[in-house]
């Protein structure tokens, strides 16, 4: 019996530890946009398919009519201006947007 409840409450604290590891990376999770100069849809699957695979960037968005990517990324593995730097080493110009960084940014799961 004492052995039952032991693995009960091991198994409780291990599903609770996860929620909070979620959570936790869930906070850190902020937003930018950054001006480009991609023009079509081939600039734009670069641009999203190499910054998607940056570790810390969770997604990232370039609309087309305002070149104009949106990026959602780990404050604590990667920062703006990193990102910038990428875009131009894609051979691309990027102008981080003024007032565009939004800490603590929550993941919006009702509009998806």
């Amino acid at each position: 019996m004492l052995k039952r409840f032991l693995l009960v409450v091991i198994g409780v604290a291990v599903v609770l530890s996860g929620f909070v590891a979620a959570f936790s990376a869930e906070e850190d999770l902020q937003e930018v946009k950054i001006k480009t100069s991609a023009y079509s849809f081939m600039c734009k699957n670069r641009i999203e398919t190499e910054l998607k695979n940056i570790n810390g960037i969770e997604d990232s968005f370039l609309n087309l009519d305002d070149k104009i990517v949106t990026i959602k990324y780990n404050s604590k593995s990667i920062n703006p201006d990193e990102m910038k730097k990428n875009i131009e080493d894609l051979g691309y110009e990027a102008e981080i947007m003024k007032n565009s960084t939004q800490s603590e940014v929550k993941a919006d799961k009702n509009t998806r």
